[in-house]
């Protein structure tokens, strides 16, 4: 909608023609029809202890209730209006906020500063928490976990990525934990598809490109997008990208007093294309560095 959007995107799994974005500018940006047309409407600002230290902050309800979730606040109104959640704990900043995909208002929590990692969970929508219990700490690493994915099938399986050993995986919800991939470290975002997806697996970004491990986090291929910001699934196995706004390039040449366009073509394809620069020859042809 705008050249600032976006910095998240969410899909409504129970109807999937409302998407959500935010971006630079503290906004949602929220449509009805499936991305088509936007309305821009404020995010709360609340105080620190609502602010998220990195992980992406924007989500929608994955059991279909609709709700909207930003940080430690949700909103059941399609983000017209915010309700603030208790938090958990009060020393240092939530590291993530994420949903029990099998549970409705079911809210998992992790601080990275003053809980040595402790997971906390919520079953009403943050005005109430507990300690998860077990170790809830990849292999060896000492260290806070830096996002939580759970798996779309299993239901006791949890993939995670520790600050400093990698991804990890857990088949009794937190309790043990087994290494995957120790390659994949500080990546900006993850998603699990379902094997009812032509046998699902895991998309990670790293680095700003997109890998893909179709054996759930032991191998990944060779990234085939780049400049992403971040991922969301949809319905019907669909999976969105965010890319950087500044992705591609066109040259357009506009008639005298520059009211109409004589022509324009577009110079992007499947990867980054970032102009330089222009010039013109005596016989008016063009060159783009």
């Amino acid at each position: 909608p705008i050249s600032t959007c976006c910095l998240n995107i969410a899909i409504d799994s129970g109807n999937p023609r409302y998407v959500y974005a935010n971006d630079l500018f503290s906004r949602l940006l929220a449509s009805s029809d499936g991305g088509e047309t936007w309305i821009a409407r404020t995010l709360p600002l609340g105080d620190e202890a609502n602010e998220l230290s990195g992980d992406p902050p924007l989500w929608v309800d994955p059991n279909g209730s609709g709700a909207v979730v930003y940080g430690l606040n949700y909103s059941l109104d399609h983000g017209v209006s915010w309700l603030s959640m208790m938090a958990p704990a009060s020393i240092g900043f939530p590291a993530f906020v994420v949903p029990d995909p099998r549970h409705a208002g079911w809210l998992y929590v992790e601080y990275t500063a003053g809980t040595g990692g402790t997971l906390f969970l919520s079953k009403d929508w943050g005005a109430t928490w507990a300690t998860v219990p077990g170790p809830l700490l990849p292999t060896g690493s000492g260290e806070a976990l830096e996002e939580l994915l759970f798996d779309p099938d299993l239901a006791n399986t949890w993939y995670v990525e520790g600050i400093w050993n990698g991804l990890e995986v857990s088949h009794d919800s937190g309790m043990d934990w087994q290494a995957l991939n120790q390659a994949v470290d500080n990546s900006t975002g993850a998603i699990a598809l379902s094997r009812k997806c032509g046998g699902g697996g895991l998309f990670v970004v790293l680095g700003g490109s997109v890998s893909a491990s179709w054996d759930f986090g032991s191998t990944f291929q060779p990234a085939q997008l780049t400049d992403v910001i971040q991922l969301a699934s949809g319905a019907d196995c669909a999976v969105y990208a965010i890319r950087s706004p500044q992705s591609d390039a066109f040259v357009a040449k506009l008639a005298p007093g520059g009211n109409e366009v004589l022509w324009s073509t577009f110079l992007g394809g499947s990867n980054v294309e970032k102009p330089a620069a222009i010039a013109l020859d005596s016989a008016g042809d063009v060159y783009v560095a």
